[in-house]
């Protein structure tokens, strides 16, 4: 920071913010620490609007970016993306038992009897689909889900459950 202050000079502080704004990045600081790091360096540099938003996004995690923009509804200014906090940070930590953990998995074994059976009836399940009157959405729901729950039965019924932990 200091060398842009000497290459810039005092005089233009807006070209120095500009030039500190240029070479953030969020890098491994959360969200919040960095949104905070980029309202500080925005102060003074005279962005606004697009030019603020464009700058935020380049400088913004890969994948949280992708994240929102992937969203129903992306944010569009700069308040959506750098939303302001009032309240400070909180972590806690909860307890959760054992009850509520899923210890368990549900396993098919390779070149098994059950394997055997659950391609056999899933051909069955295919076989019986009953496609011939598509003629509206209602009618092509109605045979999903039918065929989701014949899937499901399959699936329960040659399933072993098996313990994760």
């Amino acid at each position: 920071m200091l060398e842009l202050k000497k290459e810039f000079g005092r005089k233009d502080k807006k070209l120095v913010k500009v030039a500190e704004l240029k070479r953030m990045e969020q890098g491994g600081k959360t969200m919040e620490e960095f949104v905070q790091e980029f309202k500080k360096a925005v102060r003074g540099s005279e962005y606004e609007d697009r030019p603020l938003v464009k700058e935020f996004k380049r400088e913004m995690s890969g994948a949280i970016r992708r994240k929102l923009i992937e969203a129903e509804r992306p944010p569009t200014s700069i308040e959506q993306w750098c939303p302001s906090s009032d309240h400070a940070s909180l972590t806690v930590m909860i307890p959760i038992s054992e009850e509520f953990i899923n210890m368990h998995k549900s396993t098919i074994q390779k070149d098994s009897a059950k394997e055997a059976q659950f391609v056999k009836d899933t051909i069955n399940t295919i076989k019986n689909l009953n496609v011939s009157n598509l003629s509206d959405i209602h009618v092509l729901k109605n045979v999903v889900n039918n065929f989701a729950k014949n899937m499901d039965n399959t699936w329960n019924k040659n399933v072993k459950l098996t313990n994760i932990m």
